[in-house]
Parts: C-alpha cells; structure tokens; sequence
C-alpha cells in the first residue's frame, strides 16, 4: 500500500457527513502523527497485533469517547477508532442490538 493509498482511506474516513460536528477531530492523538497505517493496516485480517500500536494512542487520547461514538454511528467498518478494531465495533452494535431487543 502507498502513501497516497493510506492518504486517501483516512480522507474518505472522516469525510464529514452532512450536519456531523468533527470538532473533536482536530485534538485526536492521532492527528498529524504521520503514521496513518497504524490505523488503517494494509490487512483484511482483524488481527490485533496490527492494531497494537494505534490502541496504544487511544488510550492518551482526549477525545477517544468522541472518537468511538462516531464510528459506532456511522457505522465505520475499518480501522481503529476510538481504540476498537472494526471487530471490536461489530461486538459493541451487536451488543447494543441485543439490548434493545
């Protein structure tokens, strides 16, 4: 995967969607750190090992909770957010559907 291949997974990841307050965005620990595949891992695998590094930031992260609540809503299907694995994610909408019910 390139540079520009990453570029343009976290660009289309955190494309405001119409009426989203991403404020929070802007104090992420993640922003401006340069390594955007510790996020987005080159792999279909939900393996985490290759997520180590980006939970590890998420855990300093100000604006984690604001972070997850996102990708719970929209719902985000790759990478870490909010310090879940997209499988993590699957496990908590499962969570919530089952609570509903």
């Amino acid at each position: 995967m390139t540079a520009a291949d990453i570029r343009g997974r976290v660009s289309r990841a955190i494309q405001p969607r119409a009426g989203a307050d991403i404020t929070w965005m802007r104090d992420a620990a993640c922003a401006g750190s340069g390594n955007a595949e510790a996020w987005f891992p080159n792999t279909d695998v939900d393996n985490y090992a290759e997520y180590a590094y980006a939970k590890r930031m998420c855990r300093t992260c100000p604006v984690a909770a604001e972070c997850l609540a996102w990708a719970l809503a929209v719902p985000e299907l790759h990478g870490c957010w909010g310090g879940t694995t997209p499988r993590d994610r699957e496990s908590l909408r499962r969570k919530a559907r089952e609570g509903a019910a």
